[in-house]
């Protein structure tokens, strides 16, 4: 009489041949990779890879006065809800804080005109100056970028939400910068870097040398503004020129 059923006979059969498989897989790894199978299933490899491709390289013509920087950290949500669905469960959101920084110029190959008046016994040099326009595209560091997410429990929507809120950085960071360029305060710190700079270089007029005691101050209107009609200290005109005196000029 056998000791072991016909049916437990084919269990026992099945088994030893599973672990026949099972340790011959074993040493195959092994052989493989040349280590134990744990090490083998821990292990793991990185690499990292980096190319540059130089599309296109220009001169700037020295022309490229930067007169302003502002830094500011934008928040951006985006929220995708199934109705009548509970929140935990139909609704994700995703929130994104961008600190960026945002530079203002002048190009200085274009128009510059100067105009002297003499206002009081002295000299008042307005300066209308090209457009102050912002760079672009606005640079961020994608390191400093802070997310929030809340993604319901039957959704599985973070990567494409994730993408979706990307892809409106760059276009809402530029639509600020030219919000940021009409502003008020931009232009008035854009303004007092311009008066500095155009008053070493107005210094140097020989009919403003030639007055000695005279009071010379530079006054600069950036084009798209309406000049001012009085030239008082903290006065504004409706576009955000203040209506300062000027930059002294040192002759």
């Amino acid at each position: 009489m056998s000791l072991f059923p016909g049916k437990m006979k084919i269990a026992l059969f099945l088994a030893a041949m599973l672990l026949s498989a099972a340790a011959g897989a074993v040493l195959a790894l092994k052989f493989a990779t040349g280590t134990d199978l744990s090490d083998a299933l821990l292990q793991r490899k990185i690499s990292e890879e980096f190319s540059e491709k130089i599309a296109r390289i220009r001169a700037t013509q020295g022309d490229v006065l930067e007169l302003a920087v502002l830094e500011s950290t934008l928040t951006f949500e985006l929220t995708d809800a199934w109705e009548n669905v509970p929140a935990e469960l139909g609704a994700s959101s995703l929130r994104v804080r961008v600190p960026a920084v945002f530079r203002f110029f002048v190009r200085i190959s274009e128009p510059i005109r100067v105009s002297v008046e003499e206002k009081g016994g002295g000299v008042l040099c307005r300066v209308d100056a090209p457009k102050l326009a912002p760079v672009l595209p606005v640079a961020f560091d994608t390191s400093r970028l802070a997310w929030e997410r809340d993604i319901g429990l039957l959704r599985f929507n973070r990567d494409e939400m994730t993408d979706a809120l990307h892809e409106k950085i760059s276009r809402r960071l530029m639509i600020s910068a030219k919000s940021h360029a009409k502003s008020a305060a931009v232009r008035d710190a854009a303004r007092r870097a311009f008066e500095r700079f155009a008053a070493q270089w107005l210094s140097e007029i020989r009919a403003l040398k030639n007055r000695p005691g005279a009071e010379i101050s530079v006054r600069v209107v950036f084009d798209g503004e309406t000049p001012p009609q009085k030239e008082t200290a903290g006065e504004t005109d409706g576009n955000g020129a203040a209506g300062t005196a000027g930059v002294p000029v040192t002759l």
